[in-house]
């Protein structure tokens, strides 16, 4: 059976470092998922820390990127893809769904995209950060995923009467 840890603290004060440290390996993560601080600082913050501790071709789940209830999360999510460097080290989106984006470094980037595309037709391809991304449908995140109250119309009508 795998270990796990837990590490109790503000994101913002680990560092790729420590974070490679707490796993127990030393060496990264394939996958790393990211539901944290919905802040622009704390968004870019744990995204530079996956990015920094990310294996060569792994991926990098980052969840609330297009959530209105959280629009710092994109603003976070925009500034880290703008200060990367061009290299193929940096991280480019592959996949959207189900409320989030899923990144790998740049070189895996077709290998991904292939794979999702043959195993799950996407609602539509669109081209943005200068790479080809598979769109899904949003899932519950429509259904389920608000902070607000809704009263249909139906409602409305009848507390009039």
């Amino acid at each position: 059976m795998p270990d796990f840890g837990l590490t109790l603290g503000d994101s913002r004060d680990l560092s790729p470092t420590e974070l490679m440290s707490a796993a127990g390996n030393g060496q990264g993560f394939r996958i790393f998922s990211i539901d944290g601080g919905h802040t622009a600082e704390a968004t870019e913050v744990d995204l530079q820390n996956g990015a920094g501790c990310l294996l060569e071709g792994g991926v990098l789940v980052l969840d609330d990127v297009f959530n209105m209830d959280w629009p710092g999360v994109g603003e976070g999510f925009h500034s880290f893809m703008q200060m990367q460097d061009g290299g193929d080290a940096r991280l480019v989106p592959f996949a959207i769904a189900f409320n989030k984006v899923f990144l790998t470094h740049k070189h895996a980037h077709s290998q991904y995209l292939s794979h999702f595309l043959h195993a799950v037709p996407p609602r539509k391809v669109v081209d943005i950060f200068g790479v080809k991304v598979a769109v899904y449908e949003a899932g519950w995140i429509t259904a389920f995923h608000s902070n607000d109250t809704f009263t249909t119309v139906s409602q409305v009508d009848a507390g009039a009467q």
